[in-house]
């Protein structure tokens, strides 16, 4: 039986997000990859597999959107959970011709994410490696 590491990559979050997320990855045998900036999520795109980039799309001229933008072009079987201040109709039908997997409203409700990780991972991957953590990571 072959084990499979699963990275996850954190794109242009804030650093305490990035840590928490992070510090509750980490115990699954899941590795949180910290992009802080463009450059830096299509370098560790290029360089290792990632299983699911948690994209923030608030930023300077909707750059979160224009980074999934070009994931989608040069990594298309990467999914993405957008990650944003307000629940914008605009931003939504963006995110949908973007393919994003999910957007979550910050601040960001982490049963709410780990729900969405294990629905993601249990469709692409076979893998309910979120499945039995959703009542235990979420209490802090």
């Amino acid at each position: 039986m072959t084990l499979t590491q699963y990275n996850v990559l954190l794109g242009q979050t804030d650093w305490e997000f990035s840590q928490a997320i992070g510090s509750l990855l980490m115990p699954r045998g899941i590795q949180s990859l910290v992009a802080m900036d463009a450059m830096d999520t299509l370098d560790i795109l290029s360089e290792r597999p990632v299983h699911t980039a948690i994209m923030d799309l608030d930023g300077s001229q909707s750059s979160g959107l224009a980074l999934v933008r070009v994931i989608r072009n040069e990594f298309p079987d990467v999914p993405c959970i957008g990650l944003c201040r307000r629940a914008e109709r605009r931003l939504f039908e963006l995110a949908l011709e973007l393919e994003i997997v999910t957007m979550i409203v910050k601040p960001v409700d982490l049963s709410i994410l780990w729900e969405q990780l294990d629905r993601l991972f249990v469709r692409r991957y076979s893998s309910r490696i979120f499945s039995d953590t959703q009542t235990n990571e979420n209490g802090s």
